[in-house]
């Protein structure tokens, strides 16, 4: 039994048939059986990255990365540089940056020129912090590059990158002036050297959880990276600069942008489709499969995932063809697996891991899965996927989600404009100062949405208007939230369970994301 095939078993346990939910748990070994990146989300990014992706906690932002890199090294002849690695033509370089001391590391370095130019720190325009940024980003590549002056073939062309590094401080004249000539030589032997090399750059900066956006130094001197990062991109196509932000911070961020267009010049938001959650889940099931059921393995082991016939077999196969939900209607298992997860690979593994250990332990297989399985499956992950979603806003909101616990059980899963205008009073002075509309931070979080009564498919029919309630969420929709007098307003079902909601009005309809076709959930 190969190290490979011991790696894998290790991380698809029976507890989670279809491995971690979390991408940094995946052994980097097993990554390239495990991730199923074949969808257009992973091929758009690694084909034309932007600078920066904006993603939610669990939405894929470390899977993305990770794609680029993989379609670095295929592009190349060999394998990602590490900085110990010989240098050879066609080779890509790769600085990543996933971990917040060593981002934490640059911040402070900005803050320091700063500091030594003697600037005060209300008085500095952002156009200051983007050439401090530039500089100090354009330092990290330069160190880099520094790992490999000494090898014969590039000791010429990073000569300057070596002088650089190792300036004495002994010259005549300006240092400022000195200081400047030295790094525009460094800067532009590395984009020589690329050249020369015919190689690529990718400069890849991870999701970080801990940004301290009340602290408004650290907000006024991020202001000025992305910026940065978009002028590191200009120097050379050779050189890819890409950005993870979780939307999570966003609204501090932006806030204090003082040029939201450039600073958001080249950014993709990562938005699932249900498709490519469900291809996720077959490639995960198919490697699984190939160890615990041997079976099913045989039957789906050619299937192709891109189709859609072929990707419905798989689930013939595995689920049941309808189960009836807590307001006793028929309903599709897949669609009911859907609308409790907010479209992220992280929820929608979870469920199916919880409800196929359910299953596996009680038939050794993974076919013919229970509507049983499946509604405990739905049961046992609702609790641990609102936390995760609430989780980053611990930090921001600790009073508004306390004075939550308290008071939204007093709401409906589907509620009014007026009753949301009663509870609101209930909120007053009790909650954060800088929240401006409880409401409108509670959309931006995933928790409320705003109901649909128009319904812009032609499979919609009265009787799924009567059984389902349509939300837009902050997660399926572009926009603000809006407050609308006539409006109609829904809680996320994970949330309508987490903050103990009960239907008191009669309202039997359950709430399922806007603008998701059910009849056509096997499509692109």
């Amino acid at each position: 039994m190969n190290s490979d095939h011991n790696e894998l078993v290790n991380i698809l346990t029976q507890a989670e048939p279809l491995g971690p939910i979390a991408h940094e748990r995946i052994i980097k070994s097993a990554v390239e059986k495990l991730i199923y990146d074949d969808i257009p989300l992973f091929s758009d990014a690694y084909s034309k990255p932007h600078m920066l992706f904006l993603g939610r906690k669990g939405s894929g932002k470390s899977a993305l990365l990770g794609a680029i890199r993989r379609n670095s090294r295929k592009k190349g002849r060999q394998t990602v540089m590490s900085k110990d690695d010989e240098p050879t033509k066609g080779r890509n370089y790769v600085i990543a940056v996933y971990s917040w001391e060593h981002f934490h590391q640059m911040v402070r370095n900005v803050k320091r020129l700063t500091i030594a130019d003697g600037e005060i720190d209300e008085l500095i325009p952002v156009e200051y912090f983007v050439k401090l940024w530039y500089e100090t980003l354009w330092d990290e590549i330069i160190q880099y590059f520094y790992n490999f002056h000494a090898f014969e073939d590039c000791r010429k062309v990073l000569q300057p990158v070596e002088q650089y590094i190792n300036v004495d401080g002994i010259f005549e004249g300006s240092s400022e002036k000195r200081a400047n000539d030295l790094f525009e030589k460094a800067r532009n032997a590395v984009l020589e050297f690329l050249e020369i090399q015919n190689s690529k750059l990718y400069f890849l900066f991870d999701s970080m959880e801990n940004y301290p956006v009340r602290n408004t130094t650290f907000v006024t001197i991020i202001a000025g990276l992305f910026q940065g990062l978009s002028k590191i991109n200009d120097d050379s196509m050779r050189i890819i600069a890409s950005f993870c932000l979780p939307e999570e911070v966003e609204s501090f961020i932006t806030n204090n942008s003082a040029n939201l267009m450039k600073d958001l010049s080249s950014s993709s938001r990562i938005r699932w489709k249900p498709v490519d959650l469900i291809r996720i889940v077959a490639h995960r099931l198919r490697v699984s499969a190939s160890y615990y059921d041997k079976a099913l393995y045989h039957q789906i082991k050619l299937l192709d995932f891109s189709k859609r016939d072929d990707l419905h077999n798989v689930f013939q196969l595995v689920l049941p063809e309808v189960l009836k939900n807590s307001q006793g209607t028929s309903e599709d298992p897949i669609a009911y697996i859907i609308r409790h997860t907010q479209l992220l690979p992280r929820h929608i593994l979870a469920i199916f891991n919880s409800a196929l250990s359910y299953h596996y332990k009680m038939t050794n297989t993974f076919t013919d899965v229970t509507e049983d399985a499946i509604k405990q499956g739905v049961q046992n992950t609702q609790k641990l996927i609102a936390q995760q979603i609430l989780d980053p806003y611990e930090k921001f909101y600790p009073k508004l989600l306390l004075q939550c616990n308290k008071i939204l059980p007093d709401l409906d899963p589907i509620n009014s404009y007026n009753d949301l205008k009663r509870i609101k009073r209930r909120f007053n002075r009790v909650i954060e100062d800088d929240i401006t509309s409880v409401w409108e931070t509670l959309f931006e979080m995933g928790v409320i949405g705003r109901s649909m009564n128009n319904i812009s498919t032609n499979h919609d029919s009265e009787i799924k208007k009567q059984r389902y309630c349509y939300g837009q969420f902050h997660y399926n929709i572009e926009g603000s939230f809006g407050l609308a007098t006539d409006g109609e307003f829904c809680f996320h079902p994970v949330f309508s369970r987490y903050f103990g909601m009960s239907r008191r009005n009669g309202d039997k309809r359950v709430v399922y994301p806007a603008n998701i076709d059910l009849g056509k959930i096997y499509e692109d």
